[in-house]
């Protein structure tokens, strides 16, 4: 529509950035949701039940703005996030029913009437509703930046990644060969799949690099120098030269951004 009180507040940017606000929310409310009752498939708390009664009329009264903002009402079924979100306020709803009917029941009832499985599927769903907060990125124009960057440099960094992979394929053969009969090559190198676990953990991203460096060192001073030559090829220049890369696109994007 282009005149109503429905398709005037759909596009005020204060009912933009309500909603965003409780998609922020919510999503906050999910992780303290799951850390406070993650014994429950459903809780019967009663903070919980009001809380999440709040977000589901705030997201109902979202979409029916939406929908009411409509000209011509089968017009709904051509927009993805109105289909979206619906899915996600259906799921919503079916969770507060059941939720209420639990209350109702007893604490065995999740147990004894309905199938546990099916019941963890559903409180699964719910993670769904972080995928609204994709629409984030419509208001911020930085994360956009971002992901069209990654959209555009993911070539690069996929060939690069190839890149990285073949020398961790490369030195694991020299590190399996070399390391036979010793201690640290037992430990880290004792065949191709274990070194090239090493390389691409321990060494491409530093995880107990200095004990792995320092054990390499004290047992065969040769595979120790060949572990640092690899520490110069891969995590230090390869993975350097990826920043680089994803650098420069973010750059082309941001100036490509402002002058549009």
């Amino acid at each position: 529509k282009k005149v109503g009180m429905a398709q005037l507040l759909a596009r005020h940017r204060l009912f933009e950035v309500a909603v965003m606000g409780v998609i922020v929310a919510n999503v906050v409310w999910i992780g303290i949701d799951m850390m406070a009752f993650d014994a429950a498939l459903f809780s019967t708390s009663l903070v919980a039940i009001v809380v999440e009664n709040v977000f589901f009329v705030a997201f109902a009264s979202e979409l029916a703005v939406r929908f009411a903002a409509f000209e011509r009402k089968r017009d709904v079924v051509h927009d993805a996030w109105f289909l979206f979100d619906s899915v996600v306020l259906f799921f919503m709803l079916l969770e507060n029913i059941l939720t209420l009917a639990f209350l109702a029941m007893g604490p065995d009832a999740e147990l004894t009437t309905f199938d546990p499985s099916a019941l963890r599927i559903l409180r699964i769903m719910r993670i769904t509703r972080v995928g609204r907060i994709l629409k984030l990125l419509r208001s911020l124009p930085e994360l956009m930046i971002i992901v069209k960057a990654i959209g555009v440099a993911y070539r690069s960094v996929f060939f690069t990644l190839c890149l990285v992979m073949m020398f961790v394929y490369i030195f694991a053969l020299g590190f399996t060969q070399m390391g036979k009969g010793t201690l640290s090559g037992d430990l880290y190198f004792k065949d191709l799949g274990k070194s090239m676990f090493t390389l691409f953990f321990n060494g491409l991203f530093t995880i107990d690099l200095p004990e792995v460096a320092n054990a390499i060192f004290s047992d065969n001073v040769p595979l120790g120098l060949l572990f640092c030559i690899y520490l110069l090829v891969a995590p230090v220049t390869l993975m350097n030269m990826l920043v680089a890369v994803l650098v420069e696109v973010v750059r082309v994007m941001a100036m490509a951004e402002q002058d549009a």
